[in-house]
């Protein structure tokens, strides 16, 4: 019998890591494989019988020296052959370890909810996903200061994402701005950022987080200008769904909610957000789109 082990994902793993996403469905992006992996080098597992991969799980941390660090926890697939079996829990529980001296966020489909609840996690909230089809949304006419993020100082972003996190995370934010197939805008006030937000392409549309804003006009008018980016990338495309938007949005904010529906987006699915210590205080009121369901 082969031997199980659970090592960790070098850089050129996370192709497989990646292509099991792409498999189940999850839609990943582009450029996840390099963004998921500069977020935390040493945060991503394999699980392995002999020499073969059949599953993986990210346990990514995020430092904090103020406050117990974050980690969490997602990419958690194990391959159809080895589903039901004992080593998705076992390379579940691995996860878990690494993290254990941190408070540790999920994002649970409804079928786990229960079986992560065994595990000591606690319910949060639902995060809802909404996708529509932007080629039809209004132009923004807000008149607002809108810049592209990239032009600011990483500093100043980390910090205004701060307050939407549970720890400040600049190797994501810094990778999360990179790819040329990610556009980020932020909207300035008085020289502070008070809102701004990512699409990224993905293998089929796009998705949008995060997009953290202090009011919802401000919200409305980052997500009109990131799907004038969208159409100008693919007004020559013929591939179906690349107009395609997809949003996380979190049940708390039902300015949110109201957002997705006057743009006529419709609902796709949910998951619950679920924490192994005491939930994170963050104002979900500011919160409308998740960053991603794999990394928080």
């Amino acid at each position: 019998m082969s031997a199980f082990h659970i090592r960790t994902a070098q850089a050129h793993d996370m192709d497989y890591i990646i292509g099991l996403l792409a498999e189940a469905g999850w839609n990943p992006g582009l450029h996840d494989a390099q963004c998921f992996f500069a977020s935390d080098p040493q945060g991503f597992l394999i699980a392995h019988l002999g020499e073969q991969a059949i599953g993986c799980v990210s346990a990514v941390r995020y430092p904090d020296a103020s406050a117990t660090d974050f980690g969490f926890i997602g990419c958690y697939i194990m391959q159809p052959p080895w589903r039901g079996q004992i080593y998705g829990a076992w390379l579940g529980m691995h996860a878990m370890k690494l993290l254990q001296d941190c408070n540790i966020g999920i994002d649970g489909v409804v079928e786990q909810q229960a079986h992560y609840a065994h595990f000591g996690f606690s319910m949060a909230h639902r995060n809802l996903r909404y996708m529509g089809d932007c080629s039809t949304w209004p132009t923004d006419q807000s008149g607002l200061d809108i810049v592209n993020a990239r032009t600011l100082p990483l500093a100043q972003l980390v910090a205004f994402d701060s307050q939407y996190f549970p720890a400040p995370r600049p190797a994501f934010l810094q990778a999360w701005l990179s790819p040329d197939t990610h556009h980020s805008l932020a909207l300035m006030q008085d020289g502070q950022i008070i809102a701004y937000g990512t699409a990224r392409a993905c293998i089929r549309g796009y998705k949008i987080g995060p997009l953290f804003a202090q009011d919802s006009n401000s919200a409305r008018a980052i997500l009109l200008q990131l799907a004038a980016w969208i159409r100008q990338q693919t007004q020559t495309s013929s591939a179906p769904g690349a107009s395609e938007v997809m949003l996380d949005i979190s049940e708390e904010n039902a300015q949110a909610l109201a957002l997705v529906q006057r743009l006529d987006m419709q609902f796709v699915f949910e998951t619950a957000r679920m924490y192994s210590q005491a939930r994170p205080s963050l104002n979900w009121q500011h919160i409308y789109g998740i960053s991603s369901f794999e990394l928080g």
